[in-house]
């Protein structure tokens, strides 16, 4: 999808915010004149007694109320328009920098069992995650982190998952519409509507809400008998007395239940705006037809949905009355109204109490399944990958490029890679981590069913292990280096599985000295050397070249290199075949002005 879809939807968007808005201002101008009339016309009907004016008087109280109902409406509309304007706005930003001030980088996601999270720029600051999230809710932020970080695969799954990212790459509209509502859940985030969900989905599944046949008889006879009375004592046909007792006796079990009944009315009570607006999900994805299966399947487990979550709204509404001191009162002294409640969820929970948690995390697959989509939304070049299940690790790619670098300044690379070490020369700055990193990044878009940013791109399922971004750890005397050998344990430990792999170690063993690195580093690769492994090695040791005339290592060598145009140092950042021959460390330092 080129950028000046998103401007002219956004422009388009502008318009009607404007309208809408004009609308709300002209309804407000209507209400409060009809107002003034009723107000005018109803004291004139009370001082002359004209028949006509009470019944103007009525037809006035009905037009302002639909004016309220319509004003209503008009706000809504607006929430939902100023809700996609944010939304265009961040599609438009993903083309730029701008992207990078998103407020959620999946920060948290940082401290799972995940060790190429961090060195592939999943998740955190200037991550993959930051760039394609559209999650709002926490079933679709977590469906979208095990997508991305899922250890084992299965190849069914992935493609029944690329079927839905393509489906929704091409249902641009259908996409907009349901972030728009999305993105109305990231408001009033100090209420923590996701914790006391979770309250109310415990409340539904693990504790059974029970009233008993006695509570439940009273419940009915009781509140038949006290109205009675009051219309009986209306009539002078019961005495005053009669009327107290019932009152006192319905009031009687409000109090001896109040604090059992509050301990469960109060997490249906706390998640009504977010049930609202999870509504209008539910309502977008039932009117859609879809064409893959991965989608048709959640919109069938969602069928009944709206019908639920509408009568779950309506016990809300009877629930949150208990808020109004007053009317909680009243409606106890009548109706048993905290019995009522409880009847009406205790029928809807025993009813929906398997469901409930699906239809959530059922919205969360969406939500995770536009999140994949993004990049082929938003990028000119891009495929969904041939995922090949040949026992035999590969990767083959034309034109692959790195998803966070802007699209313009991207460089692509051709790439055919089997099973075996490959490692990578070159100077300072020319491209090699990047590399490795398009390769990584690309490989978790691939396995989690979306599209890469590639020409083509086959290859087969693999577990990615990465060592690159290491840290000591003062606190737990924890060095770089000692680091280091710690996650290449991991890697070796690992290899023994059958699993394809794919290792990408960054200047392997650069915190020690020249020969131990080497050395060490040989080891390493050696015990790598297996028929499932595929690992990538960048370092600035020349020497780690030459194990590709070792025969009982299958090892290549490729480069990236620099040139010059006056005295300026560039680069073009494309892979070449053999080792480097260059070094830019003195030109660099050069161009500092450290050394002349």
């Amino acid at each position: 999808m080129k950028k000046e879809y998103f401007v002219n939807e956004l422009k388009e968007n502008d318009i009607k915010i404007k309208e809408k808005i004009k609308n709300s201002n002209l309804i407000s101008v209507l209400r409060l004149l009809v107002f003034i009339l009723l107000l005018v016309t109803f004291i004139c009907a009370y001082k002359y007694n004209i028949v006509l004016l009470y019944i103007l008087s009525l037809v006035l109280i009905v037009v302002f109320a639909f004016l309220i109902k319509k004003h209503s409406m008009i706000i809504n509309k607006v929430k939902y328009y100023k809700s996609k304007d944010k939304v265009l706005k961040k599609y438009i930003a993903r083309y730029d920098e701008t992207w990078k001030s998103f407020e959620d980088t999946g920060e948290d996601f940082l401290n799972s069992n995940c060790i190429y999270s961090k060195d592939l720029d999943i998740f955190g600051k200037n991550s993959l995650y930051q760039y394609i999230n559209v999650a709002s809710t926490k079933f679709g932020r977590n469906k979208l982190n095990k997508y991305l970080t899922e250890e084992k695969h299965n190849i069914n799954e992935i493609k029944l998952r690329q079927q839905a990212v393509k489906e929704m790459t091409n249902n641009i509209g259908f996409c907009l519409e349901f972030q728009s509502y999305l993105n109305l859940f990231t408001e009033n985030k100090e209420k923590n509507y996701d914790e006391n969900l979770e309250k109310l989905l415990l409340l539904v599944e693990n504790e059974p809400i029970k009233i008993t046949k006695f509570e439940k008889t009273i419940s009915i006879i009781l509140p038949i008998f006290t109205i009675t009375s009051i219309i009986l004592g209306i009539l002078n046909l019961l005495p005053l007395y009669i009327i107290s007792i019932f009152v006192i006796i319905q009031l009687f079990f409000a109090s001896i239940k109040y604090f059992k009944l509050r301990i469960i009315l109060s997490p249906i009570t706390s998640v009504r705006e977010y049930i609202e607006k999870y509504n209008k999900l539910f309502h977008v994805l039932n009117k859609e037809k879809f064409l893959s299966e991965f989608l048709n399947k959640i919109k069938y487990e969602c069928k009944d949905a709206l019908k639920a979550m509408k009568k779950l709204d309506t016990i809300i509404s009877m629930a949150n009355i208990r808020d109004n001191a007053l009317m909680y009162l009243i409606l106890n002294m009548l109706f048993m109204w905290d019995y009522q409640c409880l009847n009406v969820f205790s029928k809807w929970s025993n009813l929906y109490k398997d469901k409930t948690r699906l239809w959530f995390e059922s919205i969360g697959k969406v939500e995770a399944i536009m999140s994949l989509s993004v990049i082929s939304q938003v990028k000119e070049t891009t495929c969904m990958p041939n995922i090949d299940c040949k026992d035999k690790p590969i990767i083959q790619a034309v034109n692959i490029s790195h998803p966070l670098i802007n699209e313009i300044k991207a460089v692509g690379n051709n790439v055919e890679l089997k099973q075996g070490t490959y490692i990578i020369t070159g100077s300072n700055m020319s491209g090699k981590t990047t590399f490795m990193r398009t390769i990584g990044i690309n490989l978790v878009l691939a396995i989690s069913g979306a599209q890469v940013c590639a020409n083509s791109f086959t290859s087969s399922i693999f577990n990615i292990f990465t060592s690159m971004r290491l840290e000591d750890n003062i606190g737990e005397g924890i060095s770089t280096f000692y680091a280091e050998i710690n996650r290449i344990k991991e890697i070796i430990d690992s290899s023994t599985k059958p699993d394809n792999m794919i290792v990408l170690i960054d200047e392997i063993f650069k915190g020690t000295n020249y020969s131990d690195r080497i050395i060490c580093a040989k080891k390493i690769i050696e015990r790598l050397n297996k028929s499932n492994i595929i690992d990538i090695v960048t370092t600035h040791d020349f020497d780690l070249c030459d194990l590709e005339n070792d025969s009982n290592i299958k090892a290549k060598n490729y480069h990236f290199t620099e040139y010059y145009e006056n005295e300026n140092i560039k680069f073009d950042y494309k892979i070449k075949d053999g080792r480097c021959t260059t070094t830019n460390a003195q030109a660099l330092m050069k161009l500092a002005g450290i050394i002349k």
